[in-house]
């Protein structure tokens, strides 16, 4: 205790002391943070919580404390049990089936000698993709007339189902967005990144009027990196012209590069410009 002491009062003095114009500084800086999270945050908490056990509505001024009256009035409503009983199966579904998957994934890369690193950033960029764009995405797949789905169970005979409306079909439509969702968007990611590859090289081809000498670029950089490690991280990996890390044949399908024959490939059956 004495040695923790002293060292508090070694940081203490080293910032000018509790009151040291560094201390002033920083507790400044962040008042605006402590306000906001007060008046926009916290209070609002505190504020409904009060109002919960009291009658008040939104167009009364006078209100009166009732208690646990509000509480046990919403447990009697069918709707608002039918509700948490739908949001614990969709929470418990959603986290059990993510955890096992994961665990199946990480044990089938983990022994990867190379990407391991590439394959977590992979798996990560979902959760920042816009939530609007996958969204988009699947009320289309699940659209009862026109989506994907019901085109699919068409060809079978199935008549359209109303995912999104039934009770049936409903929660376990969510269940399956919320699983597939982050892989869908990781494979629509590494597409897009792949078809700018793709259109880099023709832009290329067609300005220079000499894919071959492209070409012979391209096999050249992927011979340097594979003789000379790159110093580069999934972060960076984008940025370069040729794949850094590389792997093997499986971590293909999780590559932001498309594989270098095939750009090759494709540059070669280009006809030169005269």
């Amino acid at each position: 205790m004495a040695s923790l002491g002293m060292r508090a009062r070694g940081i203490a003095t080293k910032f000018g002391g509790i009151n040291g114009p560094k201390n002033r500084l920083a507790a400044i800086v962040i008042i605006p943070t402590i306000v906001y999270y007060l008046v926009f945050r916290y209070w609002p908490v505190v504020q409904t919580l009060f109002l919960s056990v009291t009658d008040a509505q939104l167009l009364k001024k006078d209100y009166q404390f009732v208690g646990l009256e509000n509480y046990a009035f919403i447990f009697k409503d069918p709707h608002f049990v039918k509700a948490i009983w739908n949001t614990t199966i969709y929470a418990l579904s959603t986290t059990i089936i993510t955890i096992i998957l994961a665990l199946i994934l990480a044990y089938f890369l983990n022994p990867l000698p190379r990407g391991n690193n590439f394959m977590r950033m992979l798996f990560y960029l979902p959760m920042i993709t816009s939530g609007i764009a996958i969204a988009t995405i699947w009320l289309w797949l699940y659209q009862a007339r026109f989506g994907l789905f019901n085109q699919v169970l068409g060809n079978f005979g199935t008549p359209p189902i109303p995912w999104l409306v039934s009770k049936q079909w409903a929660l376990p439509s969510l269940i399956f967005m919320a699983i597939l969702a982050p892989i869908a968007a990781m494979l629509i990611q590494m597409a897009i990144s792949r078809s700018r590859e793709y259109l880099a090289d023709d832009g290329g081809a067609k300005v220079s009027g000499k894919p071959w000498a492209l070409a012979g670029a391209l096999e050249k950089l992927q011979a340097a990196s594979q003789a000379i490690p790159m110093n580069a991280n999934p972060s960076t990996a984008h940025m370069f012209i040729v794949n850094p890390l590389t792997g093997r044949a499986f971590m293909n399908l999780f590559s932001t590069h498309p594989p270098i024959e095939e750009r090759v490939a494709r540059l070669r059956s280009m006809k030169p410009r005269m």
